[in-house]
């Protein structure tokens, strides 16, 4: 009996360790979930698979570590080098999803990619982004024999600006022949032909057929002592062309009115010129802007500002009992 006992003992300690055993694949082990880009945004909310340069873009995403560093890459997971690295960072949310925000830099035209890597673990991508060709123009209205600065971006690498016109014509430009950069920008200048009033589109095309267009309109034109600056920045604006003896009656900078210093200033003289000083309103981002300046006659002359910096308020001191002046 006694043996038997002894065999009764055994044979129970073998069922629990083969049960062991058996239970040893089933055990869940926490394993963080993998970084994924789930979305690409525009700036008014669109879904986007590509841009051109300057162009804001949300980075959304899910699966990094809550609270860790989450930052963004163009091209390579490395330092920023003038063509390819790091973008931007935000930090993971309580649930694990995050949000970037970049501006398109300036790339050559086609593919490029996206990576998003967590300093808790894991890295996201390649997500494709398409770059395209954009030309900027410095004055999108002007007169005969004024000065126009044309800006490029997202062309072909190191190629020939090989066709530029001006409406149906060929245009001249300084220098005669663009060449594109490493990262597809170039910049020339032209002087707006003898023609008659009207809308005149501008196009230029590289040798590997990348191209853009923008309209320039013949007509009044407006002018700036800054092309850029903060919000709250007085900048004076001259103008030509318009409606003698009219008024200015609107100033918008990215749609935003424009408040100016003195009034009396918006009169238009006897030849069609006016000068004021207006403030840059504040606007929703650091970004380029159309400045748009129409008169009581109808008479509208645009061109593009780039805002470099946003309101802000500072208060002194940070801290204090009630009472204190702040």
């Amino acid at each position: 009996m006694r043996h038997l006992g002894r065999n009764v003992d055994m044979r129970r300690t073998l069922a629990i360790l083969l049960l062991s055993v058996l239970l040893l694949p089933f055990t869940i082990v926490p394993v963080q979930a993998a970084p994924v880009i789930t979305d690409l945004k525009d700036e008014e909310g669109n879904t986007i698979t590509g841009g051109v340069y300057s162009d804001g873009v949300k980075v959304l995403g899910q699966g990094v570590t809550a609270g860790a560093v989450v930052n963004l890459y163009w091209d390579s997971v490395r330092n920023w080098d003038g063509e390819k690295g790091f973008l931007g960072s935000s930090e993971g949310e309580p649930d694990g999803s995050f949000s970037i925000s970049f501006s398109v830099p300036q790339s050559v035209n086609g593919p490029h990619y996206l990576w998003v890597k967590d300093e808790g673990g894991g890295t996201a991508g390649p997500e494709p982004f398409d770059v395209d060709a954009i030309i900027r123009l410095s004055a999108l209205s002007g007169q005969p024999g004024d000065s126009v600065t044309i800006r490029g971006y997202g062309y072909g690498k190191q190629v020939n600006v090989v066709t530029r016109r001006f409406g149906t014509n060929d245009l001249t430009t300084n220098p005669s022949l663009p060449v594109t950069s490493s990262v597809g920008s170039w910049e020339a200048t032209f002087i707006v032909p003898s023609k008659s009033d009207g809308n005149y589109t501008v196009t230029m095309t590289d040798a590997t057929a990348h191209s853009d267009s923008e309209v320039f309109k013949i007509g009044p034109a407006v002018g700036l002592d800054v092309e850029k600056g903060p919000v709250g920045k007085v900048v004076r604006a001259t103008g030509r062309g318009f409606t003698p003896g009219g008024t200015v009656n609107s100033i918008t900078l990215g749609g935003v009115g424009c408040g100016v210093l003195d009034t009396d200033d918006l009169h238009i003289d006897s030849g069609g010129g006016f000068r004021f000083d207006l403030v840059v309103p504040s606007v929703g981002s650091v970004d380029e802007y159309l400045l748009r300046v129409g008169d009581s006659g109808g008479r509208v002359a645009s061109l593009y500002f780039n805002v470099t910096g946003l309101a802000k308020i500072e208060i002194e001191p940070m801290f204090g009992p009630p009472g204190s002046s702040i």
